[in-house]
């Protein structure tokens, strides 16, 4: 707890005068203090993204960032000292109870980013992911090793470059910072709007964001970032606002495309000329470093769609990339990935409505959520809340046609749910309500430190807590939630790789030394397309491509 909290606080230092640099870019002149590491991280994704390509993100890069921030912060030294000085003057005016709220959440945070990661996904390709990063850069076909390296995100690039992986293999906390940040954001708006706004009733939501917090899950920067913009789309007087929501989205667009489709809340927002030009430029300086990548990591630069192939040998074949898009979409409609349902888009939905556990929860309730915003009074008569709810209706439903998980809508969940909270506690006009409501909220992820069983899931992955350990309060978990898992060597051609001797899951490869790709799904890929993944040349930096062969190749 305490190592990541050093290096959440070391993060806002380094981060700080990136952003005053961005903002200085982008003449901003009313931004919140607190959100000037946010621009920062945005800033530092293109830097890490544009020298990716051509060398590793390690000690080298790490250190040049580092001189980079302290010639910035000679640079900005008045208005960085504005700044920290404008951070302490607005902890110091909230109450004494939120004071307290958010030192709990900072706590919380740490705690639960220093024990063991929950995420799944983290041990199929987070952590692979950035170890590639961290030891070649983007390397070229690295998909055809694994197709879920194809889905390397902007996010996990960041987390590469800031992990301190010459160091620890402990570190990989970006989540925890942004929860920090974006949570002190939410509670100084709150008692602001007279200690009752939708943005404070979000931390209600901290028992359900806390799972997500200790791998690099690309979800929760989205889930808590766009919020912001939300919060700014309402005030209208803020003429800042604008500028800091275009970054901050099109840094979100290019961590993950799931969220495009909330794009449509600038077309009713955008009015003047300048701005439009200011999103196309940012656009383009945020889509180009993120179309290189694709390109190299895939061969497909819009990847996960097929629209432009390069012709290039480490290509990923369509039949691979198809096949990752399938289990995407089956993911969201069935309870395992491998197993059919409906084929039509009716049954399809009957099957996601009738999900069991927690998947029931959110799928039930979103559509519960969306009829009863509807006939809200505060829907109906705000101009700029009934935009809200029809984008995000349109979003919706474009996860729905695609991969209905209720991860990729928790957006839309979470705003409607503490809209209506909010709606509530005004209805009962009583003040002190929201009090309760939020400390109880904050509270609730102690139940992470206590091993348990969560009969919500059929994923026997997500079902277990791990006790959590007096040393991490010290010392945190390593990045994996295997760190004593054995690897064995194997060669197929003349790709040597490490494998895990248990199969713990199909796409399982944990945090083996690189190459590392379960042997399992080598075969797996190898019997269902007749292919394997190969060396371009004898140099593990130049790449990978898929051989096509015969079902004894093995």
């Amino acid at each position: 707890m305490i190592l990541v909290f050093i290096y959440c606080l070391f993060l806002f230092v380094l981060l700080t005068p990136f952003g005053l640099a961005t903002a200085s870019l982008l003449k901003l002149k009313k931004l919140h203090p607190v959100l000037n590491p946010l621009l920062g991280l945005g800033f530092l994704s293109i830097v890490f993204s544009v020298i990716a390509p051509f060398y590793r993100l390690n000690i080298e890069v790490f250190l040049l960032i580092l001189l980079a921030s302290i010639y910035l912060s000679i640079q900005y030294k008045p208005l960085l000292i504005t700044n920290y000085k404008l951070i302490v003057s607005e902890f110091q005016n909230l109450d004494v109870f939120y004071r307290f709220l958010w030192i709990l959440v900072v706590l919380l945070a740490c705690v639960k980013s220093s024990g063991t990661p929950f995420v799944i996904d983290n041990e199929s390709y987070y952590l692979q992911t950035i170890n590639w990063i961290n030891e070649y850069g983007f390397v070229k076909g690295v998909a055809n090793l694994h197709i879920y390296f194809a889905q390397t995100s902007t996010w996990h690039v960041l987390q590469a470059g800031l992990n301190f992986g010459f160091l620890t293999d402990r570190i990989n906390d970006l989540n925890a910072f942004v929860v920090i940040v974006c949570s002190f954001f939410y509670i100084i708006k709150f008692q602001l709007n007279r200690q009752n706004h939708w943005i404070g009733f979000l931390l209600a939501f901290n028992v359900l964001l806390f799972q997500f917090i200790d791998a690099p899950s690309p979800d929760l920067p989205l889930i808590l970032i766009f919020p912001i913009i939300l919060y700014y789309f309402t005030k209208k007087d803020n003429r800042d606002g604008l500028s800091i929501s275009i970054f901050l989205f099109l840094f979100l667009v290019v961590i993950k495309l799931t969220i495009l489709p909330l794009g449509l809340l600038f077309i009713f927002w955008i009015r003047k000329r300048k701005k439009v030009v200011l999103f196309l430029t940012i656009g383009i300086i945020f889509l180009i470093p993120w179309i290189v990548k694709n390109s190299i990591i895939s061969g497909y630069p819009f990847y996960p769609f097929n629209w432009i192939g390069l012709d290039v040998d480490w290509l990923v074949p369509e039949k691979l990339r198809s096949f990752a898009e399938e289990i995407t979409v089956k993911a969201g409609y069935f309870e395992s990935d491998y197993h059919g349902g409906g084929t039509t888009f009716l049954q399809k939905l009957h099957s996601w409505i009738n999900l069991s556990g927690i998947n029931a929860v959110f799928n039930r309730g979103i559509i519960i959520l969306f009829v009863v915003a509807f006939v809200t009074k505060s829907f109906q008569e705000k101009k700029r809340f009934r935009i809200i709810y029809w984008v995000l209706l349109v979003h919706f439903i474009f996860i729905l046609f695609t991969s209905p998980q209720y991860r990729f809508f928790l957006i839309e969940f979470m705003f409607l749910s503490a809209f209506l909270i909010q709606d509530g506690v005004q209805y009962l006009k009583n003040k002190y309500l929201s009090r309760p409501i939020l400390l109880i909220s904050c509270l609730l992820p102690i139940v992470f430190l206590f091993p348990m069983t969560i009969p919500l899931t059929d994923n026997l992955h997500h079902q277990t807590i791990t006790k959590y350990q007096i040393s991490q309060l010290f010392v945190p978990h390593p990045n994996t939630k295997f760190p004593e898992m054995e690897y064995k060597a194997v060669t197929i051609g003349n790709l040597d790789f490490n494998s895990p001797k248990n199969n713990f899951m199909l796409f399982g490869s944990g945090a083996g030394d690189l190459p590392c790709v379960n042997e399992v799904y080598m075969n797996y890929i190898l019997n269902k397309f007749e292919i394997y993944p190969q060396l371009r040349t004898d140099n593990v930096k130049d790449g990978f491509y898929s051989k096509p062969t015969q079902h004894d190749a093995l």
